[in-house]
């Protein structure tokens, strides 16, 4: 069974080993991922194929520890010099007449009422809502026109989208005529997963 991940966080090894775990851990069950963010560490062959979409690299494994460097036969004495004579301290700085954490402390209470009113704000809450909607369009966007994202999905039994951000390109794929099944989290894929073997 071919599962497709679609995802924009990034995510850990152990997430995929909970993944193929929640389902059934089943050895036919093959994963592929089309994320917008790569993982957090190396993935070695816990998943099939994973198609990065979006800004980053794939984590590589670190290199094998190099040999331990060859030490010269003597060593060499540094040269003896002449004692020099100490520097002078430099003068304290005199202390201002007013506590600068009093004054911080002012300026801190004072702007909090400003920094929550411009949270508030009309502009930003729509500029915020523009750009997180932004990472979604993106993500839809690379899914359609890449190729090989493509072929993953066409290859796939069941596409489930893990996240808020890719909930759009799932529902843009399952009105795709000739679509995998295409579910919202791990549960769901679970349920329908129980649905298709009770069918059989």
């Amino acid at each position: 069974m071919n599962v497709v991940l679609l995802a924009t966080g990034r995510l850990p090894r152990s997430y995929f080993d909970t993944v193929r775990a929640d389902l059934g851990d089943d050895p036919d069950l093959e994963l592929d991922v089309i994320a917008w963010s790569p993982p957090r560490e190396p993935l070695g062959d816990v998943v099939r194929k994973y198609v990065l979409l979006g800004p980053g690299r794939m984590p590589v494994d670190p290199p094998p520890p190099a040999a331990a460097p060859v030490a010269p036969d003597a060593p060499v004495a540094p040269a003896p010099t002449a004692p020099t004579a100490p520097a002078p301290a430099p003068p304290k700085p005199s202390r201002p007449s007013y506590s600068p954490r009093r004054i911080a402390g002012g300026l801190k209470r004072r702007g909090k009422g400003v920094v929550r009113r411009l949270k508030k704000s009309p502009p930003l809450t729509t500029l915020r809502k523009l750009r997180t909607d932004e990472v979604a369009r993106e993500y839809w966007s690379r899914v359609r026109t890449r190729q090989d994202a493509l072929a993953v999905i066409g290859a796939a039994d069941i596409v489930i989208a893990l996240d808020s951000r890719s909930v759009k390109a799932g529902w843009h794929l399952a009105r795709r005529p000739g679509a995998p099944t295409v579910v919202l989290g791990i549960q769901a894929a679970v349920r329908e997963r129980a649905v298709a073997a009770a069918r059989r």
